[in-house]
């Protein structure tokens, strides 16, 4: 397990840890029993579409530079789900709202990772997974790796907001999770305490069975709250419905139906620290 962790090469979250992703994208691959595409992606030059999987465990960069030619731009068309199946894949057939992994021949990063490339959201930019790995839950868990690029935007929204289930990362300069509704006992949020640019890991959880409700910075717990209940029915990246779009990156988002034990998020976290370098 120790080596599993120091070696970002052997360290795949899907497999290290003792409860499994229900639903997971990134720019990493996440388990070894995915052997499909990490995204397929739109050229600029012709609007041509291709699949670009892994180089060793990390997505494959040079694929997408070759495939998009010297200054050219590539948009991310599908993020493929690598734990439920393709209906689960975030995805997006309109072309002005695909946001980009390489612009005008530069890969979009992780803020102080420049070797780590995220998907870049930064104007009306929205990948749906209109099929959820699950439609109801009162145990839950949401990872993700990300970086701010404008702290002035309205929102960096991961799920959908419909049924109120939302993580905002930050909304403004205030981080939320919504479970259920935007009211108390429902929403817990708290100041944002990363700088824009940064990297940075962020786990929400809920659980009903331990009645807690939790937002983690970088594996810190940020505020607790109590634990309610509330139904998935659309995974959504970077907006709010179409009224609030966010100015940032993704590297990684992964879902479980399940409320991670202490051990677990510990695990998780180091892991990612690892490989992201944050």
């Amino acid at each position: 397990m120790r080596d599993a962790l120091l070696n970002p090469n052997r360290a795949l979250i899907g497999d290290l840890l003792s409860v499994r992703p229900n639903w997971g994208v990134s720019t990493r691959r996440l388990t070894r029993r995915y052997t499909g595409p990490c995204m397929n992606v739109r050229r600029s030059s012709d609007n041509a579409t291709r699949d670009i999987y892994f180089a060793g465990d990390a997505l494959d960069v040079e694929a997408i530079r070759s495939f998009a030619g010297a200054g050219g731009s590539a948009f991310v068309v599908t993020w493929y789900d690598q734990f439920a199946s393709a209906a689960s894949a975030l995805t997006q057939a309109t072309a002005g709202t695909q946001p980009l992994i390489l612009n005008a021949g530069v890969l979009e990063i992780l803020g102080n990772r420049a070797q780590s490339p995220g998907v870049r959201g930064f104007g009306a930019q929205t990948l749906i997974a209109a099929t959820p790995p699950f439609t109801a839950s009162t145990e839950f868990t949401q990872s993700i790796v990300h970086v701010n690029r404008n702290s002035g935007t309205a929102s960096h929204v991961i799920l959908n907001s419909s049924t109120r289930i939302g993580t905002y990362v930050p909304y403004l300069t205030t981080f939320y999770f919504d479970f259920g509704g935007t009211g108390s006992p429902n929403r817990i949020n708290v100041a944002s305490t990363v700088t824009t640019g940064v990297s940075a890991a962020f786990v929400t959880r809920n659980s009903v069975v331990q009645n807690v409700k939790e937002i983690r910075v970088n594996g810190v717990q940020a505020i607790s709250g109590l634990g309610t209940s509330a139904t998935l029915n659309q995974v959504q990246l970077f907006a709010n419905g179409a009224t609030e779009y966010a100015d940032s990156a993704m590297g990684e988002v992964l879902l479980f139906n399940a409320s991670l034990a202490p051990d677990q998020l510990t695990l998780l976290n180091v892991n990612q620290k690892i490989f992201y370098g944050l």
